[in-house]
């Protein structure tokens, strides 16, 4: 993602090799879900998505860790990002 720390939005980028369903979830140090996004079946290519520091009811976070995980078809990614505000 970038920027990481961010304050206001941060830019999570991914590329895809073929046809395959997307699921990105944000969650706290606590294990807790914060969001969840889910796309039935993404093209091939490079994607974006944009979290804006909100939960799955947009209501802003506070600042501090999360964790962005990121599952394509049986593919996944952990990564950690920081919330200033």
């Amino acid at each position: 993602n970038y920027p990481n720390p961010f304050n206001a939005a941060t830019v999570i980028k991914y590329d895809l090799p073929n046809n395959r369903p997307v699921r990105i979830l944000i969650f706290d140090l606590l294990g807790r879900t914060i969001k969840t996004i889910n796309f039935e079946m993404m093209k091939p290519g490079k994607h974006e998505f944009i979290w804006y520091g909100n939960d799955s009811y947009l209501k802003p976070v506070s600042s501090g860790v999360y964790f962005i995980h990121i599952q394509a078809g049986e593919e996944t990614r952990i990564q950690k990002i920081l919330l200033l505000k």
